[in-house]
């Protein structure tokens, strides 16, 4: 198992939610469907804020806690998904709606597990954020899938 910086986690996350914002807004271009676009246009706008946030919770981190090293399954198999992502331009609202929640769901239990085996309270702490805040924007998912659904 690798052994990595907390810096260079944040910094696998930010990539993988920068990259999934991009894929987001690119196939919103392509879709036919004006419900699927506007779904993938919020999403681009979700990773957009998720992206954020891990730089605010980065920017916020003692030194001691970025500079933190730990064993763990590295984040390469998360960023491996990005590059396998396809979409069909008739997939329906559900189809997104699934791919999102697959991912963020991803994102949770990689930030669980390293919270559940960092030493450092201060490392679980801010892996424990992270997974609250995935959590909160999954919520907000749902409520604004069910909204479009109302259109």
């Amino acid at each position: 198992m690798p052994v990595e910086p907390v810096k260079q986690v944040l910094d696998d996350l930010k990539l993988f939610r920068h990259r999934l914002g991009e894929f987001f807004h690119q196939q919103a271009g392509e879709v036919d469907s004006e419900r699927v676009r506007m779904l993938l246009e919020y999403l681009s706008e979700q990773e957009t804020r998720l992206e954020t946030g891990l730089k605010s919770y980065e920017a916020m981190a003692d030194a001691s806690v970025l500079n933190f090293w730990f064993q763990y399954g590295g984040s390469e198999a998360l960023l491996k998904k990005l590059d396998e992502l396809t979409m069909e331009s008739k997939h329906s609202i559900g189809d997104v709606m699934g791919l999102a929640m697959e991912l963020s769901r991803g994102v949770a239990d990689f930030c669980r597990f390293l919270a559940e085996n960092a030493e450092s309270p201060h490392v679980v702490d801010l892996f424990t954020n992270i997974v609250r805040l995935e959590e909160q924007e999954q919520r907000k998912l749902s409520v604004a899938t069910d909204r479009l659904m109302d259109l």
